[in-house]
C-alpha cells in the first residue's frame, strides 16, 4: 500500500470508528470520501471489510449500510473489490447479530440482486454467483436452526396449581451454559446466542473506559456517578495528548482484578480512629435528589427549604443529611435529636460540628 493510499485508508478508518448507528449524514460522508478517492478503492475496501469483521455485533449493520451506499452510488471499482469477500463478510455478520438485524441484512441482499434504482444499467448490484452463494448459505443455516429447535427437549408444563412462571427457563431456547465445556473442541464451537447474553446483562456502557452498567434506574444512577468521577479525575494537560488503552490486561492482573466503584469512597476500616477523624472533618452535604417532590420538600424540623449550592461542578445541598427517605438540615437534626438516634445515612460523607465552634441554630416550629 502506497503512502497516499495508507493516509486515505487511515482517514476512512477513523471516520468509520465514529459510526455507531444508522446515521444518514455519516454514511453519506463516508460515501463521498470513497467517491472522491476511487484511485484508492482497494485500500478503502480493505478497511471497510476489516471494520465490519472486527467491530461489535450491534455496530456491524451501519457499516454494511456504508458498503451498500458505496456500491450503489459509486459502483466500479468498489463492486469488484468488495464483491471478492462479500460472502465471508455477509455470512460472518449474519451469524453474530440478532434476529431484527438479520431481517435487515436479508433486505439488503434482496436489493443486491436487482439493478441500482434509477440507473440505466440493468445488471444487478453484485454478480448473480455471489448472491446465489449467500442465498444457499442462508437456506442451509435456517434448516440447521429449525432442526436444532425440533430436537431441543421441551420443558415440562407446570403442575396443577403451580405458577407457570416457575417453569420458564431464564435463557432462550438453544442456550445452555452446561454445553460449554473447558475443552479445545467445545471452546472452538461457535455459540452466537451466548455472545448476546454477555451484553444483555449490562447494556449501558461508558464511552470513556468501556465499563458496563445494568439497565434500569439504578444502573443509570451508577453510570451518571461514574461519568462524574471521570470528569473529576480528568487531567486538563492530557486533553491534547493521545491516550491509548490496552485491549487486554496481564494474566496476573486479570486474576486478581476486583471490580470497584471509583465514584464511591473506600470503605472505612473498623477501629481506624484516624480515618474516622478525617471523615468527621469533611463537610456535610448531599447531592440534590432527582425526585421533584423531594427537591421541593422543606426540612421537617425547621420547615425551611434547602439552598442549592455548586460543589465540584455539581449541585448539592450543604449542611444537609439524609435519614431514611427524608432530608434534614444537619444542625437542625443535631439540635433536635443529638446522639439519641443512630447515625443518619448520608451521601459521600458528613461532618460533625466542631467541638466548641458556634453553630447557627434553627428554632423548631411547634
Amino acid at each position: 500500500m502506497s503512502l497516499p493510499s495508507a493516509e486515505v485508508a487511515a482517514d476512512f478508518r477513523d471516520a468509520l470508528q465514529d459510526l455507531k448507528f444508522n446515521s444518514r449524514p455519516e454514511i453519506s460522508n463516508l460515501t463521498i470520501i470513497a467517491k472522491e478517492n476511487t484511485e484508492h478503492a482497494q485500500a478503502i475496501s480493505r478497511e471497510l471489510e476489516n471494520h465490519i469483521r472486527t467491530t461489535r455485533p450491534e455496530w456491524k449493520l451501519p457499516a454494511l449500510y456504508v458498503l451498500d451506499s458505496i456500491v450503489k452510488n459509486v459502483g466500479t471499482p468498489y463492486t469488484v473489490y468488495l464483491g471478492r469477500n462479500l460472502y465471508n463478510t455477509f455470512v460472518n455478520t449474519y451469524t453474530l447479530v440478532d434476529n431484527p438485524t438479520r431481517k435487515a441484512l436479508e433486505g439488503l441482499l434482496r436489493t443486491w440482486k436487482q439493478p441500482v434504482p434509477e440507473s440505466m444499467d440493468t445488471r444487478p448490484v453484485f454478480p448473480v454467483d455471489i448472491t446465489r452463494a449467500i442465498d444457499n448459505m442462508l437456506l442451509k443455516y435456517k434448516t440447521v436452526i429449525a432442526q436444532q429447535q425440533q430436537n431441543q427437549p421441551r420443558a415440562p408444563g407446570p403442575f396443577p396449581g403451580q405458577d407457570p412462571r416457575a417453569s420458564q427457563s431464564p435463557f432462550p431456547p438453544g442456550t445452555t451454559w452446561n454445553d460449554v465445556e473447558l475443552t479445545k473442541d467445545s471452546i472452538k464451537k461457535s455459540r452466537p446466542d451466548l455472545i448476546g447474553m454477555l451484553y444483555e446483562a449490562r447494556p449501558n456502557q461508558c464511552s470513556t473506559c468501556g465499563r458496563r452498567f445494568p439497565a434500569g434506574d439504578e444502573g443509570k444512577v451508577m453510570k451518571r456517578r461514574h461519568l462524574d468521577w471521570h470528569f473529576k479525575v480528568k487531567d486538563p494537560n492530557l486533553v491534547k495528548q493521545a491516550i491509548h488503552r490496552s485491549w487486554y490486561i496481564g494474566e496476573k492482573e486479570w486474576i486478581e482484578y476486583r471490580e470497584q466503584d471509583e465514584a464511591k469512597p473506600p470503605p472505612e476500616t473498623n477501629g481506624n480512629a484516624a480515618a474516622a477523624a478525617a471523615k468527621a472533618n469533611q463537610p456535610r452535604w448531599v447531592r440534590i435528589p432527582l425526585d421533584p417532590e423531594l427537591v421541593n420538600a422543606p426540612c421537617p424540623i425547621c420547615q425551611e427549604k434547602f439552598t442549592p449550592s455548586r460543589l465540584d461542578d455539581e449541585f448539592v445541598w450543604m449542611d444537609t443529611i439524609q435519614v431514611g427517605p427524608k432530608y434534614f438540615h444537619a444542625s437542625c437534626y443535631e439540635e433536635a435529636y443529638g446522639n439519641a438516634r443512630s447515625t443518619p445515612v448520608s451521601v459521600l460523607g458528613k461532618r460533625g460540628a466542631d467541638e466548641g465552634a458556634s453553630t447557627p441554630s434553627k428554632k423548631m416550629q411547634v
